[in-house]
């Protein structure tokens, strides 16, 4: 199953904003500093989330330059270069869609429609 890491990323930033907000509103200081906290962290995730697509990115492209330049006899570097590939396109924010469905007990899961592949 695919996860929606940086629409996950998103919410948790925007949900970190909106408890900074609310906290604000009923000048709650703990719960202000508690929710700059969290806002603070949730934005170093999605940093690190993006960060690391970026760098998937980056390897598949250097591989594929330099592999034309020299011989690699490496199969799993080979099958990671094929993995990373694949796997890049997935991590866009728009390639998969989730949805969250409210069920009793206050919990939620999400449903995530994988995209079909080709």
């Amino acid at each position: 199953m695919l996860l929606c890491w940086s629409a996950t990323a998103v919410e948790a930033i925007r949900d970190a904003l909106h408890e900074e907000r609310d906290a604000e509103i009923r000048g709650d200081d703990i719960a202000l500093t508690n929710a700059q906290r969290n806002a603070k962290r949730a934005g170093e995730e999605k940093n690190i989330l993006d960060m690391f697509c970026k760098d998937l990115g980056s390897f598949v492209r250097f591989y594929e330059f330099i592999s034309q330049i020299v011989p690699f006899d490496d199969t799993d570097l080979e099958k990671l270069a094929v993995y990373a590939k694949h796997l890049r396109p997935l991590l866009r924010p728009d390639a998969c869609q989730c949805q969250t469905l409210p069920v009793s007990a206050g919990h939620s899961h999400s449903i995530v429609n994988e995209p079909l592949l080709s």
